[in-house]
């Protein structure tokens, strides 16, 4: 009696699942990038207004 392919009775590959790893550092880095852009070219335009004078 012939022995059976093993791999008849493996489970089947995974499929690929999307990036669902990458959601969360997406959203802080979009949520840094909110903060920097609202917080930043007050600061800066603070700066330079006391620099240049």
């Amino acid at each position: 009696m012939r022995f059976s392919n093993p791999d008849r009775y493996a489970a089947p590959p995974r499929p690929a699942r999307p990036a669902e790893r990458h959601r969360r550092s997406d959203r802080a880095a979009w949520l840094v990038f909110c903060v920097y852009s609202r917080v930043v070219p007050p600061l800066v335009r603070r700066w330079l207004r006391r620099n240049w004078r």
